[in-house]
């Protein structure tokens, strides 16, 4: 529960936050909070459109909520704020 809670706090600042990329103190704490309850429950974070995991110390992410075409229901997912870092070949 705290997982999906910190993220409906987290995503409704997010969405009205007048600092530019959210990078307001309150941003940082919602989004240091939720990634805390995603460790401890063994989610992982990672973008959606690079698929790249988050630890913390990595370059900002926001939450975005996106909907299925197929399906019609609500995805709770992750972004990178700017552009996702290039994939490293092996």
């Amino acid at each position: 529960m705290t997982f999906l809670y910190t993220y409906i706090l987290w995503a409704s600042h997010t969405e009205d936050c007048t600092r530019p990329l959210c990078e307001c103190d309150l941003g940082r704490c919602l989004a240091a909070t939720h990634l805390q309850a995603a460790l401890a429950m063994g989610r992982d974070i990672s973008c959606r459109r690079c698929c790249a995991s988050h630890r913390p110390g990595m370059a900002y992410i926001r939450p975005v909520q996106w909907t299925s075409a197929m399906t019609f229901r609500t995805h709770l997912a992750y972004e990178h704020v700017g552009p996702c870092q290039p994939r490293r070949s092996i």
